[in-house]
C-alpha cells in the first residue's frame, strides 16, 4: 500500500502536524503493509496557478508551468492514500499548499458535470479506489468552528464521505517537553485510528469508494476529540507566551500588554532584550498555580525543566520570578575549587583532593536535577502569578 504525505508546512520535519501524520501512518503500517513517501511541499518549487486553462485546451492534463507539480501529480495518481498534512493558517491551508491544490486542475476535465448539486468537472483519471485524509493542527484549544473553511473545500473536491479528517487543537503544546507524556498518549490514540482506518484497506465494504470514517469506531473519534489539556489552563499558557495577562477581550484594555510593550521599548531603546524566559515561567505556572490548578494534575505529568537560569530581575510587580540557587552554586563551586584544591594539597587530605572534587559537581548535578522540578511548583503554588 503506498502512502503519499504532502507535508504543507513551512517547519518541514518540525512541523507538530507531521507528529500526528506518521502517528498515523505507523497505526496502518501495523495493519497492512505500507510504503510512504513525505512531499515536503514548501521546499518544492509551485507556482501559482495562471488560470489560462491550456491545460484543457492547448496541451490537455499537461500544465503550461515547468516545475515540481507535474512530478507530484503522477506520484498522486501511484498513490493509493494521499494525506494533506498541514497547520492551519488563518482558518486555512497554508499558501503553498493551497497553490498546490489549485494546480490540479490538469487532473480534471473541462466539460461540466451532470447532476452535481452545485456544479463541477469530471476527473481525467479513474480515481475511485483511492483514499483520502486531512490531518492537521491549530492554535485554539479547539478544532471545532475553525476548520469550516477547509471542511467546505475538501468536502466539494472529495465529497463529504470521501476523505477522514484528523483536526487537534492546542497543537503548540507538542513542543512543550512538561506534556511529552500527554502528547505521547494523544498519539497513541491516533495510532488506534490509523489502525481501524486500515480495514478499509484490508476488507472494503464495496466495490465503491467506501465512507472515509467508517472504520474508524466512535470511541475513537471521542478520544481524538479530546484537548490535550483543558481550555483555561492552555489558554492562559497562551497568553502567557504572549506577555499578556488579565481577563479583558479588548486590547486597548490590556494594560499588563501596553506596560510589557513599553518596558520592552526602553530595554530596546537601552541595548537590552527583554528575556523571555519570564513567560516561559508564567506558562508553566498555569499548571501548578492552584488557584487555577484546582489541586489535581491537568495534564497528568511533572514538569521536567522550567527555570531558565537567566532570569534575575523582578516582573512590573516587583515579585522575583525565579531565585537562581543552582546558578549561584555552580558559579561559588567553579570560584572555589582552585582555592581549597590549594590548600588540601597542603594538608595530609591532598590523597583525597581529586575524589572531593569529583564528588561535588555530581551532588551538585543531583541537586540542580531536583531543585528544577521541585522550585516551579513551590513558586507557582504560593499565587505569585494569579492571572
Amino acid at each position: 500500500m503506498k502512502i503519499l504525505v504532502l507535508n504543507g508546512s513551512p517547519k518541514g520535519e518540525r512541523s507538530n502536524t507531521m507528529e500526528l501524520t506518521k502517528a498515523f501512518c505507523e497505526g496502518i503500517g501495523q495493519r497492512v503493509e505500507i510504503q510512504t513517501e513525505i512531499v515536503p511541499v514548501y521546499q518544492k518549487k509551485i507556482q501559482d496557478c495562471l488560470g489560462c486553462f491550456r491545460c484543457w485546451s492547448v496541451t490537455p492534463g499537461t500544465c503550461c508551468l515547468q516545475d515540481d507539480v507535474a512530478g507530484i501529480i503522477e506520484q498522486i495518481l501511484e498513490a493509493d492514500l494521499i494525506i494533506w498534512s498541514f497547520p492551519l493558517y488563518y482558518f486555512g491551508l497554508p499558501s503553498r499548499l493551497k497553490a498546490l491544490m489549485d494546480r490540479q486542475l490538469p487532473m480534471s476535465l473541462p466539460f461540466m458535470s451532470k447532476g452535481k448539486e452545485s456544479g463541477g468537472h469530471p476527473g481525467r483519471y479513474d480515481l475511485s479506489g483511492k483514499r483520502y485524509a486531512a490531518i492537521s493542527t491549530c492554535g485554539f484549544y479547539t478544532p471545532q468552528g475553525n476548520y469550516d473553511g477547509v471542511n467546505t473545500q475538501f468536502d466539494r473536491i472529495y465529497g463529504k464521505d470521501g476523505y477522514i479528517s484528523v483536526y487537534c487543537g492546542e497543537g503548540e503544546l507538542f513542543r512543550v517537553p512538561a506534556l511529552r507524556k500527554r502528547v505521547d498518549e494523544y498519539l497513541s490514540w491516533v495510532r488506534r485510528a490509523g489502525r481501524e482506518f486500515a480495514v478499509s484497506f484490508i476488507s472494503p465494504a464495496s466495490d465503491s469508494a467506501p465512507s472515509a470514517a467508517g472504520p474508524i469506531s466512535s470511541a475513537t473519534w471521542e478520544l481524538l476529540t479530546q484537548p490535550l489539556v483543558p481550555r483555561d489552563a492552555f489558554e492562559e499558557m497562551a497568553d502567557a507566551d504572549w506577555g499578556v495577562r488579565g481577563e479583558s477581550t479588548d486590547w486597548a484594555e490590556r494594560t499588563d500588554w501596553a506596560e510589557r510593550t513599553d518596558w520592552a521599548k526602553r530595554g530596546e531603546q537601552n541595548g537590552v532584550q527583554p528575556d523571555p524566559s519570564l513567560n516561559f515561567t508564567r506558562q508553566m505556572a498555569a499548571f501548578y498555580n492552584k488557584g487555577a490548578w484546582g489541586g489535581r494534575d491537568r495534564a497528568g505529568c511533572r514538569c521536567q525543566l522550567i527555570i531558565p537560569s537567566t532570569i534575575s530581575g523582578a516582573d512590573r510587580s516587583g515579585k522575583i520570578p525565579c531565585f537562581c540557587a543552582p546558578t549561584a552554586c555552580w558559579g561559588a563551586l567553579y570560584l572555589v575549587t582552585p582555592l581549597w584544591t590549594y590548600f588540601l594539597l597542603l594538608t595530609p587530605f591532598a590523597p583525597w583532593t581529586g575524589a572531593v572534587n569529583l564528588a561535588l559537581p555530581v551532588l551538585l548535578g543531583i541537586f540542580t536535577a531536583w531543585f528544577q522540578r521541585w522550585y516551579p511548583a513551590y513558586y507557582a503554588g504560593r499565587g505569585m502569578y494569579n492571572a
